[in-house]
């Protein structure tokens, strides 16, 4: 046990001396060598109001999608909210043509759909039983 404690005290000063050391002296570095230096960032607060109001629509982005109305013979009635009890909105979508929808509510089950896709241009809700595969709810995102 002595012996190895002894051989550890001995060899370990001549591995730190092995130990290649840095040249402390510097080396010159051509013009076309030399690395840009970065300018520093200005890190200045933006001009926003401290109490400014924040939506809390925009906190979760919603995307716009551009979808065709579909499966239905006649025009979709676009209702003032998600679902068949709400009343139609005076809104009617011609199958074949397509619309803009922004988001979708959960509401009452079409033929086993239940999102409403919302226009914001009418104002109202489809729902995704008449949209095609542009409108998923994944695309738009929940209002």
């Amino acid at each position: 046990m002595k012996f190895m404690a002894l051989l550890a005290a001995g060899i370990l000063p001549m591995i730190a001396l092995a130990v290649p050391v840095a040249d402390a002296s510097p080396v010159a570095v051509g013009e076309a060598d030399a690395m840009p230096i970065a300018e520093p960032v200005d890190v200045a607060e933006p001009d926003v109001p401290p109490t400014s109001p924040v939506d809390a629509r925009d906190l979760l982005k919603r995307s716009t999608q551009y979808c065709k109305i579909i499966g239905n013979d006649g025009p979709v009635t676009c209702r003032i909210g998600p679902g068949v009890d709400y009343k139609p909105s005076g809104y009617y979508l011609v199958p074949g043509r397509s619309y803009y929808f922004t988001c979708y509510r959960r509401g009452t089950s079409v033929n086993g759909n239940t999102s409403w896709d919302y226009s914001r241009d009418y104002g109202c809700y489809v729902t995704g039983f008449y949209t095609d595969g542009n409108c998923t709810p994944a695309r738009l995102g929940a209002c």
